[in-house]
C-alpha cells in the first residue's frame, strides 16, 4: 500500500481538537436538519454524493436540489464537490466521481450518512471504509449506477437517490439558522472564490447567490443557473496526502477539523468569523469576531473549502 501521510485518517471521530464558544445548532421537530425548512424527509438519514466538476462534466445533474454542497480542491487544482441530500431524493445525480482523503472531514458530521462515489486509489478506498459510521455505496462494490451514452467516460457515470437506503441515521442540525444576518458584516453584491485552476464568482440576486465558474454561468442539466441560499468559505489546512496522481501532482488534503478562519455570506452580506470543529462528529459551528453565533437564512447552503479567504 502506498504510504498516506495525511491527517484525517489518524484522527478518531471523537478526538478533542478545539473548544467552541457556543452551543451545537439544533432544529425542531419537522425541520430539516441541513436546511433549516419544514421538511417531510427531517428525520431521514444523509446520502452524500461525490460529483464531478470538470468542464466535460457540466452542466450536472441534482447539484440544484441538495441541501449542503462542499467545494474541494483536488490535484491539478480543479475542484469536485460533495453533494449532500437529505431533505430530497432527485431520481438523476451525477456525474458521479471518486472520493478524497478530504472526505473524512465532513463525513461524520452526518450521523450515520451513506457515501456514493465510483470509487478510489487502494489508500484512500480503505480510509474510507474504515469509517465505520458510513454506509458505504462504492461503485466499485455496489450497484445502482449506470452510464449515460451521451456523454464520454469518466464524466457519465450517474445514480439515483432511489438506489440507495435511507437506514442511516438524521444528521444533526448543520447551520444555527434564523432570520439570518441582515445588519452584521457588510453588503456585497458579489465575491469571487479562486482556486488555482478555477475561478468561482457568486452574485447576489435579491434572495440567493448565482453561480458562475470561469466566467460563465454555471447551470443545472434544466438550464436554471445554480443557486445557494447561503454561502460559507472555510480557510483551512492543507496537507500533502502522501500520493500523487499518474501526472505527477500531489493529492492534496484539506483539513476541515480544528478551527479556522471564515467568511460567510447570507442575506446580501459578508460576515468575517471564524469556523470551530470541536470533533470530527461535530457541524461547523460559525461564529464573528466577538464569538457570537452568525446565523444563516435557512435554505441551501454551499461551502467553499479554500486555502484563503476572497
Amino acid at each position: 500500500m502506498r504510504l498516506y501521510v495525511g491527517a484525517l485518517g489518524f484522527y478518531t471521530v471523537d478526538q478533542g481538537l478545539a473548544t467552541s464558544p457556543v452551543a451545537m445548532p439544533t432544529v425542531g421537530k419537522g425541520i430539516a436538519p441541513l436546511t433549516g425548512l419544514p421538511s417531510s424527509r427531517s428525520t431521514s438519514g444523509a446520502i452524500v454524493v461525490k460529483i464531478d466538476n470538470s468542464p466535460k462534466a457540466r452542466p450536472q445533474a441534482g447539484l440544484d436540489v441538495a441541501d449542503v454542497v462542499i467545494e474541494q480542491e483536488v490535484e491539478g487544482g480543479i475542484t469536485r464537490l460533495a453533494a449532500i441530500f437529505q431533505s430530497s431524493a432527485p431520481e438523476r445525480i451525477g456525474p458521479v466521481r471518486s472520493a478524497r482523503s478530504t472526505d473524512i472531514s465532513f463525513l461524520s458530521a452526518l450521523g450515520r450518512p451513506g457515501l456514493v462515489y465510483s470509487g478510489a486509489n487502494d489508500v484512500f478506498d480503505t480510509l474510507i471504509i474504515g469509517q465505520e459510521q458510513v454506509r458505504n455505496y462504492s461503485a466499485s462494490r455496489f450497484g445502482g449506477y449506470w452510464r449515460d451514452t451521451s456523454r464520454r467516460a469518466p464524466s457519465n457515470l450517474y445514480t439515483s437517490m432511489s438506489q440507495f437506503s435511507m437506514r442511516a441515521t438524521p444528521p444533526p442540525a448543520w447551520f444555527h439558522f434564523g432570520a439570518g444576518s441582515t445588519n452584521e458584516g457588510a453588503a456585497t453584491s458579489s465575491f469571487v472564490v479562486n482556486f488555482p485552476s478555477t475561478s468561482i464568482t457568486w452574485t447576489w440576486n435579491g434572495i440567493g447567490w448565482d453561480r458562475a465558474q470561469d466566467g460563465r454561468n454555471h447551470t443545472s442539466e434544466s438550464g436554471a443557473v445554480l443557486q445557494a441560499t447561503n454561502v460559507v468559505v472555510a480557510q483551512v489546512a492543507v496537507v500533502d496526502s502522501g500520493l500523487k496522481d499518474p501526472t505527477g501532482a500531489v493529492v492534496p488534503e484539506f483539513v476541515w477539523a480544528g478551527e479556522g478562519p471564515a467568511a460567510v455570506f447570507t442575506n446580501g452580506r459578508r460576515i468575517d468569523g471564524r469556523w470551530i470543529r470541536p470533533t470530527l462528529a461535530d457541524p461547523a459551528v460559525l461564529v464573528d469576531a466577538a464569538g457570537g453565533v452568525i446565523e444563516l437564512a435557512p435554505g441551501s447552503t454551499w461551502v467553499e473549502l479554500t486555502r484563503g479567504l476572497p
